[in-house]
């Protein structure tokens, strides 16, 4: 089963990379990177491993300096960018790649994984109903 997703050509879902001149080393990004694609000494500037970097924004979040963003101005164009579309509602909630981590790492359904939470928490309502009468 495939995504509904849209096919354009804007590189790797505009990589995400860090700012050596504003990063401090300080790790947190490094230390909560779900897929440790953060590279680096403490104190020194970190660097991001597009091959492994899902571009779920923890990163983005995180950085107290504001060194990490996405490389809207440098585009790969050797990769796709691949948004996910709910199934129920038409809203794009993640990339393909976040997709496949998740699914990967949870065991969820890949159906229930293609609806964004609103829609899933709705999915879950339902079941749940019918299961109770």
């Amino acid at each position: 089963m495939s995504a509904k997703a849209g096919q354009v050509d804007v590189g790797n879902d505009y990589p995400f990379y860090i700012n050596a001149e504003l990063c401090k080393g300080c790790g947190l990004c490094l230390k909560r990177c779900p897929v440790d694609s953060i590279n680096g000494n403490k104190k020194e500037p970190h660097v991001i491993d597009q091959d492994k970097c899902i571009q779920c924004g923890v990163c983005i979040k995180l950085c107290k300096f504001n060194a990490v963003k996405p490389d809207t101005e440098r585009i790969i164009l050797n990769k796709n960018f691949t948004p996910v579309i709910c199934e129920h509602c038409g809203v794009t909630f993640a990339t393909q790649k976040q997709l496949e981590y998740i699914v990967s790492r949870t065991g969820i359904d890949y159906y229930e994984a293609m609806l964004c939470k609103d829609c899933r928490k709705k999915n879950m309502a339902v079941q749940i109903s019918q299961f109770a009468h």
